[in-house]
């Protein structure tokens, strides 16, 4: 293959180099037969200018062939009458003479240029074509001169004007027709090379792209990728180049994009060679090439050879170099078919930057907008907001640029929005979907979109975090290889340089995690000591069962398999970390409104900031650690109590996709809030802490804190009105239930849909009439409601047939009147009173006589059907209403049950409740660690060692961590008198 392919090139190389000599004889022999003298002076110093111009192409020939001409032009400058072709002979003479007499020693002592046989040959062909054209040209000169002497009584710059004009159209047709001949021969030779080059022999030229550059294994040397400008119809063209990283600050642009399905190739030409790279690569490079110059690019996928785990773990340490010194970082976010209508929607909120999150979902939550919402809620889940590469490098960059296949979007309207569709009203308008055909956002891209534009506005005021930090902060991220779970996010650390976690991918993924977890607990110089701890534990599924309980596993994603014996769990199977993680998998209690570590430009250590509105279980206690032992970890802390009853997990049945039906999930809430209180009946009164056990059990779901309206930092404890939010809750979820024993789901997801418009309409100040006559008129789209208001009457045996709905829009006074003749109307009206009896359905059975006035009226008596329109809307639009207005406590409440998911209620043996993770077992001991903000669960595999009493002397408890809990009562300090009683915990 390597033959036959050199072979083709160097015939095709061979026909450029004769197709240009005949270029530059031409241009030459037209200037010197049809000009006069002071002409042909202009003209052969614009042709040095041109020759200087093309130096990039070919330095080293562009210099001497530059000198030459403007040493023979001052040699013949004396005589007026000179003649170009001369002159241009003389040059090849000069030429030749180099060739034949320094050509290997010209070769070898510039750097960089390869010496080979072939090389040789071009040249010498080059300069034979050249002599050639020449020579025949200098024969045919005389005619040129008998027929252009017309021309020559011109003025020398008309002259000039219509020579170059004439020259440049013979060049550019010469051009077309060699480029045609060689475009034709290659893609002809391209079908050749499909069916003759085989797999292996690409793999093979896949690695040699590497070989001439060396491995960059130490020093500061990184690769650039040199995209070669397109043409119509030519492959991606691209030469490797190397640099020194300290001498190419702005010279390039780097790729911060996601890598994709690795098994999709394609093969691009680099340095000559036909190699294989990643699909998604290869559509990057035919996207971003230039049409007439190189460009310069780094993408990690060509410029780190990823088959050399030593050149792996060096050049990741220059990555945040890498992306801070490029002159842009070009953000690459997959298209999608509805791309160009979810831009239109990012430019059009980005341009109201007064727009608040209310008027937002009053605009953009209506049923006709829904595509719209749709297609962004699709950009914002792209997946390369999931990627945990990009957060140093979007971090490290001192310009973006972000571009969506063809559509480029700026990095402060992208930044915005996001944002934006981060305020509560505007996630309640992602979540309204349900199963109406629209898809809800994944609300964890959209958390990582927004924690990626809180870091670069961290990294950009200089601001460095602790490495036990970022880990934590960012672990839910994906990556291919797991080990990157901690490499990926080392550029994001100031001043760390450790052996323990210096990039090292001969290490194996146990091995990583061991190190780093010996690093952060024990080497790390952070107020914090405890703060990767809540990640660790053997109360969750683990991928690597083989970790000490003390070791997070960074890349764990695995969710419990529920069997009939509920203490008998597995994990399933050891699934890629590439994976999105559960963002409710855990959610350490000690995370929320505590302190942290941070390190600003004029420190050289980590300091605390912030002030603590979160837990403090061990209140100002100072964390004691140290290593026992290779797998062993000693922790000081002292037991408070041990587990005495479990329920069951509180699982939520998401799918694949992080996505689940509103309605699935409320069902699931309340039977979650049945067994609690079943739980409740157990425990013994009063409760230590002198609450109501009621209160103890909704204030326990929630870990008794709650996030404020604009979500800006954490209140405990929750507000005691939260306990009529929880009554309330329960209430609606049990007509729900009962909602759904009479119909079927899809009409409950259409009628919460309905329910939802009618709250926006509210909301931004709309009429819920003009929904209402939608729904009775059969225009909005809810076919399994419509079916069901309809049935029995004359609608439902035509399925055209459907009331009047008015063509022209009016204000609310107009959709009142519209709503008021159709319960009037005798056809009509008694599809009025279905749906107002259908709405009672979902309405609570009964509600608390402490609840607000304006968000509890009275509701319609599900037996019967009032028919008094007027008093039957007035009655729902005040019910509607002041559920609207307690909207957002309602949302607050609902994100704060999210702590219990993938979590037990338990009681313990002193009748404390809390949550636990989902494999804890009866007989794990509470204990509190010191320097810790929430207790944890050890479970012992020896009770109190018994030594002989002597004075200062501490006991010591061998066994497993099972992970961090919430227990009600024990938060704030109350269990630190026990401190006394402190012992040695050796974590296995």
């Amino acid at each position: 293959m390597d033959v036959q392919d050199d072979l083709f090139d160097t015939k095709v190389a061979g026909v450029n180099k004769a197709t240009a000599a005949i270029d530059h004889a031409v241009i030459l022999c037209l200037a010197d037969y049809s000009t006069t003298p002071q002409t042909r002076h202009v003209i052969l110093a614009v042709y040095v200018s041109l020759v200087l111009y093309n130096a990039m192409n070919d330095v080293r020939w562009s210099i001497i062939q530059s000198l030459s001409l403007v040493v023979l032009w001052a040699c013949f400058y004396s005589n007026g009458d000179f003649s170009l072709m001369s002159l241009y002979g003389t040059y090849l003479i000069t030429k030749m003479t180099l060739m034949t007499f320094g050509n290997a020693s010209l070769w070898v002592t510039i750097p960089g240029v390869r010496f080979d046989a072939r090389s040789i040959v071009l040249g010498n062909f080059e300069l034979a074509a050249y002599v050639l054209s020449w020579a025949g040209l200098s024969l045919t000169g005389w005619i040129l001169k008998y027929f252009t002497r017309p021309f020559q009584r011109v003025p020398a710059v008309g002259q000039a004007i219509i020579a170059t004009i004439l020259v440049q159209i013979m060049v550019i047709g010469i051009d077309k027709t060699s480029s045609s001949t060689r475009q034709r021969a290659r893609q002809s030779q391209n079908l050749n090379d499909q069916r003759r080059v085989s797999d292996d022999e690409i793999d093979e030229n896949t690695l040699l792209m590497y070989a001439r550059g060396g491995e960059l294994s130490s020093g500061k040397t990184i690769r650039l990728v040199r995209l070669l400008p397109r043409s119509d119809g030519e492959e991606t063209r691209c030469e490797m180049v190397d640099r020194d990283l300290e001498k190419v600050f702005g010279d390039y642009e780097a790729i911060s994009y996601t890598w994709g399905n690795a098994k999709e190739q394609a093969i691009i030409q680099m340095d000559g060679r036909l190699v294989r790279v990643p699909r998604k690569v290869f559509e990057m490079l035919r996207a971003l090439r230039h049409a007439g110059r190189p460009r310069m690019l780094w993408i990690d996928n060509l410029c780190i050879n990823q088959a050399d785990t030593n050149e792996k773990s060096h050049q990741i340490t220059l990555m945040r170099h890498i992306y801070y010194r490029a002159i842009t970082v070009i953000i690459w976010l997959d298209p999608s078919p509805d791309t160009t209508v979810a831009i239109d929607l990012l430019v059009e909120i980005a341009s109201s930057r007064g727009l608040t999150g209310v008027q937002g979902s009053f605009l953009y939550g209506q049923r006709d907008q829904q595509q719209r919402l749709l297609a962004l809620a699709r950009l914002i889940e792209n997946d390369y907001f999931n990627r945990l590469w990009v957060v140093q490098e979007i971090a490290s960059a001192r310009n973006l640029q972000v571009l969506c296949g063809a559509q480029s979007i700026q990095w402060e309207d992208l930044s915005f929005v996001l944002r934006f569709m981060g305020n509560p009203d505007m996630l309640r308008s992602l979540q309204r979907t349900e199963e109406m055909g629209v898809v809800a956002c994944n609300q964890d891209s959209l958390r990582h979109a927004t924690t990626l534009i809180a870091t670069k506005a961290s990294i950009s005021r200089g601001i460095s975090s602790s490495l036990a930090f970022v880990l934590c902060n960012y672990r839910s991220l994906k990556c291919k290889d797991p080990r990157d779970k901690v490499y990926g996010l080392l550029g994001l650390v100031r001043n760390i340089d450790h052996p323990l976690i210096r990039p090292d991918y001969n290490k194996s993924e146990i091995q990583v995690y061991k190190d780093v977890a010996k690093y952060v607990f024990t080497v790390e110089k952070t107020s914090r000591k405890l703060l990767a701890l809540p990640f660790a534990g053997v109360g969750h599924c683990r991928r690597l069962q083989e970790l000490p309980s003390w070791v997070p596993d960074w890349a764990s994603n695995a969710r419990r398999k529920h069997t009939e014996d509920e203490d008998k769990t597995q994990v399933d199977g050891r699934p890629s970390p590439n994976q999105s993680n559960f963002s409710y998998h855990i959610q350490p209690w000690s995370n929320y409104g505590n302190i942290t570590d941070i390190m600003k430009p004029d420190q050289a250590d980590f300091r605390p900031t912030g002030l603590t509105f979160g837990y403090q279980a061990a209140l100002d206690t100072e964390a004691d650690i140290k290593l026992v032992g290779d797998d062993v970890l000693g922790i000081r802390g002292f037991v408070v109590d041990e587990i005495q009853s479990l329920t069951s997990v509180f699982d939520i049945p998401f799918d694949e996709t992080m996505r689940i039906s509103h309605t699935i999930m409320t069902l699931a809430m309340l039977a979650w809030f049945e067994e609690a209180e079943t739980l409740a009946f157990n425990v013994p009164s009063p409760y230590p802490t002198g609450q109501s056990i009621e209160d103890v059990v909704w204030r326990t779901m929630i870990g008794d804190r709650l996030l404020e309206a604009d979500d800006s930092q954490v209140v405990r404890p929750a507000p005691s009105d939260y306990g009529l939010i929880y009554q309330d809750y329960k209430q609606a979820a049990i007509g729900l239930r009962r909602a759904c024993s009479i119909m079927n789901m899809e009409t409950v997801s259409e009628m919460r849909d309905i329910w939802y418009e009618m709250f926006v309409q509210i909301i931004g100040g709309g009429s819920v009439f003009k929904i209402l006559v939608e729904v009775l008129c059969g225009r909005s789209g809810h076919t399994n409601v419509w079916r069901l208001i309809t049935t029995g009457t004359k609608f439902a045996n035509d399925g055209t047939l459907r009331p009047h709905f008015p063509r022209v829009c009016g204000d609310a006074e107009f959709w009142a009147g519209r709503f008021e003749e159709l319960c009037e109307n005798e056809e009509t009206k008694e599809l009025v009173a279905t749906l107002v009896e259908l709405f009672g359905v979902f309405l609570p059975e009964h509600s608390s006589d402490n609840s607000p006035k304006e968000a509890r009226r009275d509701h319609f008596d599900d037996g019967g059907r009032d028919n008094n329109a007027e008093a039957a809307d007035t009655t729902l639009e005040q019910k509607l209403a002041g559920m609207a207005r307690l909207g957002p406590a309602i949302s607050r409440f609902s994100e704060g049950l999210r702590i219990s998911f993938e979590r037990r209620l338990c009681m313990t043996k002193k009748g404390y409740v809390g949550l636990v993770p989902p494999l804890t077992h009866v007989g794990d001991l509470v204990t509190i660690f010191h320097g810790g903000d929430a207790p944890y669960l050890v479970r012992p595999e020896t009770r109190l060692e018994t030594q002989p009493v002597v004075e200062g002397e501490v006991g010591i408890i061998h066994g497993r961590l099972v992970g961090e809990c919430y227990m009600h009562g024990m938060m704030d300090g109350e269990m630190v008198g026990l401190k006394e009683t402190s012992l040695w915990f050796h974590l296995t």
